[in-house]
């Protein structure tokens, strides 16, 4: 080893003297002298896969921990009983840095200080700040993005980000961990902490990059844009700062794409003025929004060739004194060539590339990102846009950056434009009735992130959530036999294949790995494929929410013996014939039909389960007769019927009076009135009540206070005021407690109701937080 290198004590990598001669290089040395250049882990916060919002109910090691989290995983309430979570390990230097750290003076009120240590203020804006922090129960470092101002579009701004990412679980995207709010009702995000420098630092200190380089980068820039077009995401606001450039230990150099503040879903297909409004940065603005049409893909596709052009030339294609003046650029001014700012020789098909991003007319550009990076991999020699993510390639890049001295935290800003952005074409998984083979197999770069859960009451151990991650930050069919080879060696596993390119085929590569849980959420799904499963000995549970599984299918899942968890949400073509072949399954515990097709019919067929101790039947045709059937299952801990809008006070009374061992319950009917609820106090071993859109009284709530075991207590629609509230000071063991649209009761109310009630306790209500994560609470009750 040369004299001016030798290797960190602290992170093993060469300490150099001299200037790294590529990006690859300058990532591989030590940079430990350097502030805030953050590593990714692969352990996260016990979150749901599809939502990314934490499992928010259940004892810790219980199988209603993990059949709970499709119930009230989307609330942003963090469940207390989390904290009992064993935490892991970390280094000893690791370790020792933090505990020297000063921890900065935060309150309950200003910060989750019980949950997250403050170490330093990395970033600070107008609405609110950015801390870098230890997990205290992960002992992982982390990013919380605090909400300081609570203005109306601040709060939007907030709430759209966080819903933008708990959609996008992708390798090119920086993950949100966790999202809620601190004691004094402030809105926090939990955001993974990753290392890097953004394309902007870039540009800045080095200037233009090599053309090679520049399609690296745009590669995974589209793979990231694509899967969240897919989800029905737009970005709005790409540009080379919301660009970073990160190490991964495993696989090289890569890049994420952050910053989704501006980003919005949209609720409501052919809303009036959604995806017309305003949002990004003007340099990088499309002539679409200056137009007033509707922001679409190839809005983004303008974007990505404003970056492009950057990347290659070191400026943005326009430059202006003002933001009109750069928005009418945009509409009526050619953009320069890009070998008119550059000395050497120009591809003419890059050229062409960037000429058609930027074409006026979004007719004239790539209609999707896809086509753009079919167009960009063809240049490079790439076969297709399916060929191996260029991060994982091992060619030399071209010289780039030193090592940086200063500290750089990239995180997700709050933007003072909003849109809402939903891809029109996303469809209903439909139905395939031919059963078509495996894909052929080629080359593939899988790799897998684990999540440490015990969800499972069936094994007292831990169990590993193993999420496979294929090229593209999707998984296919044919990469399930990667798949198996990484799980050889395995004891007992649990795989989440949800929201990815699996419809089945390539299932029977998995039949003989230790698989005991399997996620196929919001798959579409060749239903004869799912034959397969019949190989699956050991497979205790099963989510196909979300799917186009129809009753025939349902059929062949009689022969899985070992199953005791089937999630059935959502899936529309599911009725009473479908449940009915579900008898067969002798050890089924936890069934959740929540929108489905069912009628009372299917309570009869329930009751003939005699192990089933969860029933989730929200939003389906149970009506009164259907509890008179359900009302013999003593066996039954759990039963969730909000949205069953023919359950009445009747049929209420009659639950209460023939279940008295119910340990969490749903309701939420129209049907409903202020008295029907007296008879829950019968429920004494009750431990979580949602109840929406119930018109509770006085009474009503005089019967809550009697559930002294309560630890979870959601209401909106309440009747009763302040006076009633005393009748809640006597549930000591109550941990959160939501109160929305309970018109009589006000802020001083609910702050004597928390000085009453055992602390650390959460409550939230549209009296103490105007923000959107408590209408999105109420949304998420009222969705059918």
């Amino acid at each position: 080893m040369s004299q001016d290198q030798s290797l960190c004590p602290k992170c093993r990598r060469q300490v150099t003297a001299s200037q790294p001669a590529s990006i690859t290089q300058w990532l591989s040395v030590c940079r430990c002298g350097s502030e805030d250049l953050f590593l990714t882990q692969s352990l996260s916060v016990h979150i749901c896969s599809k939502c990314a919002k934490r499992v928010n109910c259940g004892r810790q090691g219980t199988l209603s921990q993990y059949i709970f989290r499709h119930d009230l995983c989307s609330c942003p309430v963090p469940d207390p009983v989390l904290t009992e979570v064993e935490a892991v390990g970390r280094s000893s230097e690791e370790a020792t840095e933090d505990d020297d750290s000063e921890e900065l003076p935060l309150s309950e009120e200003e910060f989750p200080v019980e949950r997250y240590k403050p170490l330093k203020m990395v970033g600070k804006g107008a609405a609110g700040n950015v801390y870098l922090c230890r997990d205290r129960l992960l002992n992982k470092k982390v990013a919380v993005k605090m909400l300081s101002i609570l203005s109306a579009n601040e709060l939007l701004a907030f709430q759209e980000e966080a819903r933008a990412l708990s959609k996008l679980q992708h390798a090119c995207i920086v993950s949100i961990l966790d999202f809620g709010a601190s004691q004094g009702e402030l809105p926090y995000m939990v955001l993974e902490y990753v290392p890097g420098v953004t394309m902007e630092q870039y540009l800045d200190e080095h200037g233009a990059m090599t053309a090679e380089d520049a399609c690296f980068v745009m590669d995974q820039v589209c793979q990231a844009l694509a899967f969240a077009h897919r989800a029905g995401i737009y970005h709005r606001d790409v540009k080379p700062s919301n660009i970073l450039l990160v190490s991964d230990e495993e696989s090289g150099l890569g890049v994420r794409l952050i910053d989704f503040g501006v980003a919005r879903l949209r609720q409501e297909e052919g809303s009036p003025g959604q995806g017309r409004t305003l949002a990004g940065t003007p340099a990088y603005m499309s002539p679409d929004q200056a137009s007033g049409l509707e922001y679409d893909a190839r809005s983004e596709v303008y974007s990505l060739g404003c970056v492009l052009f950057e990347l290659l030339t070191g400026r943005p294609p326009f430059e202006a004194e003002s933001p009109l003046e750069m928005l009418s650029m945009h509409a009526a001014v050619e953009p320069p060539l890009v070998s008119s700012l550059l000395e050497g020789p120009v591809s003419g098909d890059l050229e062409e590339i960037v000429a058609t991003c930027l074409a006026k007319s979004q007719d004239d550009r790539y209609q999707s990102v896809d086509q753009l990076r079919n167009a960009l991999m063809a240049l490079s020699g790439a076969e297709d846009a399916e060929s191996e993510l260029p991060a994982r390639r091992g060619f030399r890049l071209s010289p780039m950056m030193t090592a940086c001295g200063a500290a750089l935290l990239l995180i997700l800003g709050i933007l003072f434009y909003f849109s809402f952005s939903r891809d029109a074409g996303n469809a209903d998984p439909g139905v395939s009735t031919e059963a078509s083979p495996a894909p052929a197999r080629k080359k593939s770069v899988v790799r897998l992130t684990v999540e440490n859960t015990d969800f499972n009451e069936l094994s007292p151990d831990k169990n590993e959530m193993i999420r496979p991650i294929g090229e593209g930050g999707t998984l296919k069919d044919a990469e399930l036999e990667d798949v198996a080879e990484l799980l050889r060696g395995k004891e007992k596993v649990f795989l989440d294949l949800s929201a990815d390119e699996i419809d089945g085929s390539g299932l029977h590569f998995l039949c003989d790995s230790p698989i005991h849980g399997m996620l196929l959420s919001q798959n579409r799904l060749n239903l004869k494929t799912l034959e397969g499963l019949k190989r699956f000995k050991h497979l205790e549970v099963l989510r196909l929410s979300y799917t186009n599984v129809d009753d025939d299918s349902l059929s062949t899942l009689a022969g899985l013996k070992s199953l005791s968890i089937l999630d059935l949400d959502h899936c529309k073509k599911v009725t009473d014939e479908g449940v009915k072949s579900l008898i067969g399954i002798p050890g089924l515990q936890a069934l959740a039909l929540t929108s489905t097709g069912i009628s009372d019919q299917s309570a009869t067929y329930l009751r003939s389960m005699p192990a089933l101790e969860f029933v989730f039947i929200e939003g389906t045709g149970i009506t009164n007769a259907g509890l008179v059937q359900l009302s013999g299952m003593k066996r039954l801990r759990g039963l969730f019927l909000r949205n069953c809008s023919s359950v009445d006070g009747a049929g209420v009374s009659m639950i209460c009076r023939a279940m008295p061992r119910l340990e969490r319950m749903s309701l939420g009917s129209p049907a409903l009135k202020e008295g029907d609820f007296v008879p829950l106090r019968l429920l004494k071993k009750l431990l979580v009540l949602n109840l929406y859109n119930c018109n509770l009284g006085s009474e009503d709530l005089k019967a809550i206070g009697t559930l002294k075991e309560l630890s979870v207590l959601y209401i909106s629609h309440g009747l009763f005021d302040d006076n009633d509230l005393p009748s809640l000071y006597g549930l000591k063991k109550l941990r959160s407690i939501g109160l929305w649209e309970c018109d009589r009761i006000t802020t001083p109310g609910l702050a004597e109701l928390r000085e009453h009630l055992t602390k650390p306790i959460q409550i939230l209500s549209d009296k103490v937080d105007k923000s959107p994560l408590n209408e999105d609470v109420i949304d998420m009750w009222s969705e059918e």
